[in-house]
């Protein structure tokens, strides 16, 4: 499970270039796979259709409620077909929208973690958004405010997510390596360089087994269930990334049209 420091040659490059970081390895895809443009959007899909996302409100760019003032707001007591009528204003004058030490002040009651950020109310139904991105994403919240009654029109915080949300949530903390401070940076740099590794422990291993004028390719495997095993998991993958499936599908075309046509490249390649 972990490289034998003390051997030399051949085992030693095979060693660095084992399975052992492979956990790591899928975790860090795995974590990154939520903001890939083509993944990243099937993951959200899937996170709204089975209710363990966030609402849309909780996010300050996504859709929010309008800021409207209405009866029940301002009054008790209010007939109840009364409730939902707006307010008109005063006499000479408009709304006037709350002011920023109103939303700062309504932010520190509901304790809403620092550093937070306060965005201005867009238009006349606009509303403010307080929103907190904390390398801890358990701090997490999203509030809404009618811009002129400072009431909460919505609040959501990390408790609120959905699992699928909150699992991702923790998973692009981790990916960021800001989840448990100095200790997962160390070990997302280890996992990194570990990547490194593989890719030159590779070209170095190819290097001293190939053939001498020959790329050293293996034949094709013997046993034929192992090889549909592959396959599909190829497949498999190919399909849940698709940038890794174009590229199977290129080297596929490459190696069944192009390089058993051109004599010296088929005999080098073997």
């Amino acid at each position: 499970m972990l490289p034998r420091f003390t051997k030399k040659g051949r085992t030693f490059w095979r060693d660095m270039h084992a399975f052992w970081f492979s956990a790591a390895i899928l975790v860090l895809i795995a974590t990154g796979l939520p903001w890939s443009g083509v993944m990243g959007e099937q993951i959200n899909k899937a996170a709204t259709s089975t209710n363990t996302g966030a609402p849309p409100f909780a996010y300050s760019w996504g859709e929010k409620p309008e800021s409207v003032i209405k009866t029940r707001d301002v009054a008790e007591e209010v007939p109840w077909a009364a409730e939902n009528l707006p307010v008109p204003p005063s006499s000479g004058g408009k709304y006037v929208p709350i002011s920023l030490e109103d939303v700062q002040s309504i932010s520190e009651n509901e304790k809403v973690a620092k550093p937070y950020t306060i965005s201005f109310p867009q238009g006349e139904k606009g509303v403010y958004t307080i929103s907190v991105s904390n390398p801890n994403p358990s701090d997490d919240a999203t509030l809404h405010l009618d811009q002129y009654s400072g009431t909460i029109l919505s609040d959501v915080r990390f408790s609120d997510y959905g699992i699928l949300a909150k699992a991702i949530s923790l998973g692009i903390s981790l990916h960021e390596g800001t989840l448990f401070g100095l200790a997962n940076q160390i070990i997302g740099l280890i996992v990194c360089l570990g990547l490194i590794g593989l890719v030159v422990s590779s070209f170095i291993m190819w290097r001293k087994r190939k053939p001498k004028g020959k790329s050293g390719a293996p034949d094709g495997s013997k046993n034929k269930k192992a090889a549909r095993g592959v396959f599909f998991i190829m497949m498999i993958f190919g399909v849940i990334m698709p940038l890794v499936g174009i590229s199977i599908k290129a080297v596929y075309l490459l190696d069944r049209f192009v390089f058993v046509r051109i004599k010296p490249l088929k005999a080098w390649m073997g």
